[in-house]
C-alpha cells in the first residue's frame, strides 16, 4: 500500500508539475503513469471477458459511501453505463478534473450514466470536508486500503474509467475526454 500511496504522489506532482505525454516522450523518459486513450484498464487478475466486444468486463467492487452505507459498482449503475473517477483531495490534477466532472454531471447522467467517484486512501472526515468547502455534491465512494485501486491497476490519479451498459471498460485516462458522448455510445 505504501507503494501504491508513493506512486500516486510521485505520478500527481509529474501531474501537477505540467508534464505531458508529449514532453514525457521527447525526452525518452519512461512516463510513471500513463495517459491512454482508448486503451482498457485490464486487472491482472482478472481472466479476460469472453464478450462479443472483447473488452474486459469492469470489475464490481464494493465500498462505504461517504453519504452512508454501502455501494456497490453494479448497484450504482443499476445495469447502465458508469464513469468511474478515481482520485485523492491532495492531488492538484484531480482538483481540475473533478471541477470538469462536476460540470459534465448532469450530460453524463443524461447518457445514463451513473458518475462514480472513488477517493483513494482517505478517511471519510478528510472528503467531506474537501467536498463541502468546494461546494461539490457527490456521494464519494472510499477505497480506503486503496484495494480496489489495486485491482484495477491505477497507477496515477486521476484516471477516469468508462463503463458502458454491457459492463465492459470503454476507455480509461488521466484526464475527462472531449469525446465522451461518443465513448459513451
Amino acid at each position: 500500500m505504501k507503494a501504491i500511496l508513493l506512486t500516486l504522489c510521485v505520478g500527481g506532482l509529474l501531474f501537477s508539475a505540467g508534464c505531458d505525454r508529449a514532453e514525457v516522450q521527447d525526452k525518452a523518459v519512461v512516463p510513471s503513469m500513463p495517459v491512454a486513450q482508448n486503451v482498457p484498464v485490464v486487472p491482472s487478475n482478472v481472466a479476460p471477458s469472453q464478450n462479443i466486444s472483447g473488452r474486459p468486463k469492469a470489475v464490481n467492487f464494493t465500498l462505504t459511501q461517504t453519504k452512508g452505507g454501502q455501494a456497490s459498482l453494479d448497484g450504482l449503475r443499476n445495469g447502465g453505463k458508469a464513469v468511474i473517477f478515481f482520485w485523492a483531495t491532495w492531488c492538484p490534477h484531480c482538483r481540475e478534473q473533478l471541477k470538469e466532472m462536476s460540470a459534465q454531471k448532469k450530460a453524463l447522467e443524461e447518457l445514463g450514466a451513473a458518475v462514480i467517484l472513488v477517493d483513494i486512501g482517505e478517511d471519510k472526515a478528510a472528503v467531506d470536508r474537501f467536498m463541502a468547502a468546494k461546494g461539490y455534491d457527490f456521494n464519494v465512494l472510499l477505497d480506503l486500503d486503496s484495494a480496489v485501486a489495486e485491482i484495477y491497476e491505477i497507477v496515477g490519479v486521476p484516471t477516469i474509467v468508462f463503463v458502458g451498459q454491457d459492463g465492459t471498460i470503454l476507455d480509461s485516462g488521466n484526464s475527462f475526454p472531449e469525446n465522451y458522448v461518443e465513448i459513451l455510445k
